[in-house]
């Protein structure tokens, strides 16, 4: 098997819900039909490949579309395709996630309920999304707009409205957020 088949990201993806234990088929498809987390990470997945591969032909166009709605309609959620999400993307309660065309997450985030990723300007998604690093957690109903970069080993805090950019190894939350805790480790996300 490939290193970057298909299923083999889907195990890899499956992996960071498994706690470190090893996964079998049975967890696999209790994953896939009872998480609704991981059916939203598996819907991105899909999506996003399908829009790069049928973007530019004849009527295929409209099964990403299809799926979109699919996705939406399912878990309530939404990824854009356009996002870029790195390996190993855990969400938890998957219920009301927005996530916008132009995000990029990195590798081993993990995100909560209720959280919104994308433009401060309705209707104008622009580029202007932000851009977050490795090892960050995201909690409930965290608001984290506009053209910013949060940096690696960042926690976010439950409801926190994040408007600026933050750098590495720290913990914010409050509206607008502001560092609460500096030097954080990866062990402690």
């Amino acid at each position: 098997m490939k290193k970057n088949s298909w299923f083999g990201r889907l195990k890899e993806e499956a992996s960071c819900y498994a706690d470190g234990k090893a996964l079998k088929l049975f967890d696999l498809i209790c994953l896939v039909f009872l998480n609704n987390g991981f059916q939203l990470n598996l819907f991105y997945r899909m999506t996003k490949r399908l829009h790069k591969s049928l973007s530019n032909k004849r009527l295929l166009w409209l099964v990403p579309r299809i799926m979109l709605y699919l996705e939406r309609l399912i878990t309530g959620s939404v990824i854009d395709p356009g996002a870029k999400i790195g390996c190993r993307f855990k969400i938890i309660y998957g219920m009301n996630i927005v996530i916008g065309e132009f995000v990029e997450i990195g590798n081993d985030v993990i995100i909560f309920n209720g959280v919104s990723l994308g433009s401060v300007t309705p209707g104008l998604p622009e580029i202007k999304q932000p851009k977050l690093g490795s090892n960050i957690m995201i909690g409930t109903g965290a608001k984290i707009l506009g053209d910013i970069t949060i940096g690696d080993n960042v926690k976010i805090g439950a409801n926190a409205v994040v408007l600026n950019s933050f750098e590495s190894n720290v913990s914010i939350a409050g509206v607008p957020a502001k560092v609460i805790r500096s030097r954080i480790s990866r062990k402690e996300l």
